[in-house]
């Protein structure tokens, strides 16, 4: 399964504003910068994370964006959610019956629903907190070679 470019591009987003200076807004030019994101890409992108409490953006010469909490309390799921993605591996799941008549005798239906399942946690259980963190692990690493 291949998570939407939107989500991963988000993730890339927030996790860009929580490696700044907390008091400090992350402008939309450094996301754009640093994440290769196109501008209105981006935007729509953190306006969705805004409305959903994930962000809080300021407006103005010295406005951006900062964390709507701490890093450690974003969870990947926060922000899949937030974009209003489904995880769905397969249309059966969240189609039902108007998809494939056999949902209801499908042994696969049941591997891809715990599949989904497996899924949802891993995004639960990861933070943006995390995220931050190997990227200063694989940078600290690269710098002692």
């Amino acid at each position: 399964m291949r998570l939407p470019t939107r989500f991963r591009y988000a993730v890339r987003a927030v996790a860009e504003i929580a490696k700044q200076d907390s008091r400090l807004p992350v402008s939309i030019s450094r996301i754009v910068e640093t994440q290769g994101i196109s501008a209105n890409y981006a935007k729509q992108l953190l306006n969705q994370l805004v409305k959903k409490g994930i962000l809080v953006s300021r407006k103005g010469v010295a406005g951006g964006y900062n964390l709507g909490r701490k890093a450690e309390e974003i969870s990947l799921l926060d922000i899949y959610n937030a974009l209003g993605i489904g995880i769905t591996p397969a249309p059966c799941l969240r189609l039902g019956r108007k998809y494939c008549s056999k949902v209801g005798v499908c042994g696969a239906r049941k591997v891809w629903k715990d599949f989904a399942e497996k899924i949802t946690e891993a995004l639960r259980h990861t933070s943006i907190g995390d995220i931050v963190e190997l990227e200063f692990s694989y940078k600290n690493r690269r710098r002692s070679r």
